[in-house]
């Protein structure tokens, strides 16, 4: 799917846009490449593309008939992890309850995103698998405060793994 480079065996794009900075002897870039995964964000979540692609649809189902549509999509898009074709895993913590969405001119990056506040769980992807569970720890609750027992995380402008929720681990 076009530029790409390889660093430690895994496969890095660069997103759509680059930071630029105009200088007087020209043109500076920052280039900042994402993990494959990230490739999503351009892909549109296109319900029946043989049929020239609805963006605009519903559908009712578990967790899994999504699953089945994103991985059409990506393998008509021609992602893949290392030649591999991307695959879903729910884990028995995500309900198996059908639920309807609708989604409207998304990519699947965000559909699945929406995926997991309607079916209440958090997403992780390792190597060709896009993974759908929960995070959950049994026991009593432990209260944490920012300066008491929890600093600010910082962030890093060079990241090459991205979060969409942190959870606080250890003693």
């Amino acid at each position: 799917i076009g530029t790409y480079c390889i660093y430690n065996g895994k496969k890095y794009y660069p997103p759509k846009k680059q930071s630029t900075t105009v200088t007087t002897s020209g043109y500076q870039y920052s280039l900042k490449m994402d993990a494959y995964y990230m490739l999503t964000k351009n892909i549109p979540c296109m319900y029946d593309k043989s049929n020239g692609g609805e963006a605009g649809w519903s559908l009712t189902g578990n967790i899994q008939l999504f699953c089945n549509v994103f991985t059409s999509i990506l393998a008509e898009a021609g992602v893949t992890y290392n030649g591999n074709p991307i695959t879903f895993s729910c884990d028995s913590t995500v309900t198996s309850d059908a639920k309807s969405m609708d989604f409207s001119s998304v990519s699947i990056y965000d559909a699945i995103n929406l995926i997991c506040e309607k079916f209440e769980c958090e997403n992780w992807v390792t190597e060709d698998t896009w993974h759908f569970g929960k995070c959950e720890i049994a026991g009593d609750y432990v209260k944490l405060e920012e300066d008491d027992e929890i600093v600010t995380p910082s962030r890093s402008e060079s990241s090459t793994e991205y979060a969409n929720k942190i959870y606080a681990f250890g003693s």
